[in-house]
């Protein structure tokens, strides 16, 4: 004779269970992704600009640009406490044609990260927004699937842990 298992064993063996677990996890994650992608745009929109040198511009060959390349530039840039970072960004062939070593340039960064930084202070919308609204359903369909299992399971329970009371639905 096997013994009745308890609610929690019963949980955990139940495989569709751990699919939903792991969708719950999931979305969660590309939840956590999105909103770091935002907060890192927000820091970007709200930084003043320094000024920075152009150290080096590359030409990158692009089917999908218009004018058929993409512009590289790398610079380097100064914080307020002296520390000297570089980096790289990409620019469209109009505007990155007009820079040449030695040129100054804005530059923004994150102040929390003085690594992060770019030319551009533009917050990207589009991304992030694709990656909360995905995080959002993902975690909301999931949560769904984990009170249908979890309802169903306590009721096929409760019916083996007290076969001779009848229930009746409502």
């Amino acid at each position: 004779m096997s013994r009745q298992r308890s609610f929690p064993e019963t949980v955990i063996h139940y495989k569709p269970m751990w699919f939903v677990v792991m969708f719950t996890a999931l979305g969660l994650m590309v939840l956590a992704l999105g909103a770091a992608n935002l907060w890192f745009g927000w820091q970007y929109h709200i930084s003043k600009p320094i000024r920075g040198a152009v150290l080096q511009t590359k030409r990158l060959r692009c089917r999908n640009c218009s004018g058929g390349y993409n512009v590289r530039i790398e610079y380097e840039y100064r914080t307020a406490l002296g520390a000297v970072w570089t980096g790289a960004d990409y620019m469209s062939h109009s505007y990155g044609d007009r820079f040449r070593p030695g040129d100054s340039i804005d530059v923004y960064f994150v102040r929390k990260f003085p690594s992060h930084s770019q030319l551009s202070n533009e917050m990207e919308l589009f991304f992030p927004g694709i990656l909360l609204l995905l995080g959002l359903v993902f975690t909301f369909v999931s949560l769904v699937g984990v009170y249908c299992i979890g309802s169903d399971l306590r009721r096929e329970y409760l019916k083996a842990k007290h076969p001779h009371v009848q229930r009746t639905s409502r």
